[in-house]
């Protein structure tokens, strides 16, 4: 397990670290049992299985205990996303709400503005800056469409002359920024298929050969993720 891993067991159990520890320790138990047996129908290592079989119970009591550490960990992340999620979607919704305006209204931006501040700093809560330590380097704000949106789109729509076509284009940039902002909570939170999906389209055909390529890419978003280069993200966005 890397080192970044274990700096990210201290902060917060995200569901590929979560996901990695299980798999360690299915793996750990693997190889005791594998041990076991090898130690067993070898009649020279009687002594080694009976020390074994004695250390058995503590063996596979540590591992367990973890993992349920680990859960309650998790739980409490799964709590904090959600709170920070739910503040979000009332940003989004809220400046949706104002884009429809006719006419600039103090209170909206007023309450909106304050709204905005909250999520910035709720998000501090349960995500660090990139590329953060302590006291000697801040790193970079980890969702930079939200700064945008409270210093530039905010200002931009409240200041404007709230015409049809301004205000669409504006909202068309918003929802641009809330889906970069809110594609990190959607994969973070647990989520299941509907038992009784209702909807008017027919689902895709994807055959053998796409349900393995589809079971191949949950694999690696459960334990790998979709690896990128933050500070090169925010870089290009800012020289657009």
């Amino acid at each position: 397990m890397t080192l970044q891993s274990l700096k990210h067991i201290q902060q917060y159990m995200t569901r590929i670290v979560l996901n990695r520890i299980l798999l360690f320790v299915i793996l750990f138990y693997i190889i005791v049992v594998l041990l076991a047996f090898h130690l067993n129908l070898n009649v020279s290592n009687q002594k080694y299985y009976t020390t074994l079989k004695e250390l058995l119970p503590i063996i596979f009591a540590i591992p367990a205990a973890y993992i349920v550490f680990c859960f309650q960990r998790r739980n409490e992340y799964l709590k904090a996303l959600r709170s920070v999620y739910s503040l979000l979607v009332e940003v989004y919704t809220d400046f949706m709400d104002y884009s429809y305006c006719q006419e600039k209204n103090d209170e909206r931006y007023f309450k909106l503005k304050s709204c905005i501040s909250k999520a910035i700093e709720e998000i501090r809560s349960v995500y660090e800056n990139i590329d953060e330590i302590f006291d000697e380097d801040e790193g970079l704000y980890p969702f930079e469409p939200l700064k945008e949106i409270y210093h530039i789109d905010l200002e931009k729509l409240h200041n404007g002359d709230f015409t049809f076509e301004t205000n669409k284009q504006i909202r068309t940039t918003h929802y641009k920024k809330w889906k970069e902002i809110r594609i990190n909570f959607i994969v973070e939170l647990e989520r299941t298929q509907t038992s009784f999906p209702v909807t008017k389209h027919k689902r895709k055909s994807i055959g053998t050969y796409g349900s393995m390529i589809k079971m191949f890419k949950k694999f690696k978003q459960n334990f790998i993720g979709n690896k990128r280069d933050p500070k090169q993200t925010i870089n290009n966005k800012m020289n657009k």
